[in-house]
């Protein structure tokens, strides 16, 4: 965590145009600078995917989450006028966190939330076998796929498939097996498609990328890091 001074120059990503515009106009009579191209800090008004699409836009800028969705788990619930007071005023921290990288090949993808891989063809189950932490789990695993997950993003939808979340770490989710197997901290992950068609897809970023059979992916926290504005 970092403590941080004052910042000025920002940018907005919103799915409404309108409410975008309308909070531009509103921070700039408040002294803050927009500045599109090389912002200190960026205003995520949405939910929990477009603070996911923010990050994808600016890399490691800092992220204000402010809800115009009822899907927002990340967001205060300190109104944004007093908010940004704080901001203006220096009275506020930058939370750091690891993002989640997955390697397929030459390809690359890094995820602040989850990497998932799962059946591209929902009538179709895969077969796979995984290693966690160097260690190959026993047997071969059938099902939807994985959810391997960073810390901030455990409460989304490794919690959903495991009723639990983590403070720290990466964490890797079974996604509805033919047998049951424990959700596990990891430092490493090796899945292997034996069977089938995946998809692997970083957070929301719709180029997912196809997984055949006898495809492997390597899955590590990153050195990249995310950031988020915390009062």
């Amino acid at each position: 965590m970092l403590t941080s001074s004052a910042m000025k120059r920002f940018a907005v990503v919103g799915k409404n145009r309108k409410q975008a515009a309308a909070l531009i106009r509103k921070m700039q009579k408040l002294g803050f600078v927009f500045d599109r191209k090389k912002p200190e800090f960026v205003v995520s008004l949405g939910g929990d995917g477009t603070f996911l699409h923010s990050e994808r836009l600016y890399p490691g800028v800092p992220k204000l989450l402010s809800r115009d969705s009822a899907i927002c788990q990340k967001c205060g619930n300190m109104l944004l006028g007093a908010v940004l007071e704080r901001i203006k005023a220096g009275r506020f921290r930058v939370r750091e966190f690891r993002k989640v990288e997955a390697v397929i090949g030459k390809k690359k993808l890094l995820a602040a939330n989850d990497i998932i891989i799962r059946n591209k063809f929902p009538g179709h189950a895969i077969r796979f076998t995984a290693a966690v932490n160097g260690r190959k789990v026993n047997g071969m695993l059938i099902g939807d796929g994985i959810v391997v997950a960073s810390a901030f993003g455990s409460t989304g939808y490794f919690r959903s498939i495991t009723g639990k979340s983590f403070a720290s770490g990466m964490g890797i989710a079974f996604n509805n097996l033919t047998t049951r197997r424990k959700a596990q901290m990891a430092k490493g992950v090796v899945f292997s498609l034996q069977r089938g068609t995946a998809v692997v897809a970083a957070d929301n970023d719709p180029g997912y990328v196809v997984l055949k059979d006898r495809g492997v992916v390597s899955i590590k926290q990153s050195s990249q890091l995310f950031r988020v504005v915390s009062l």
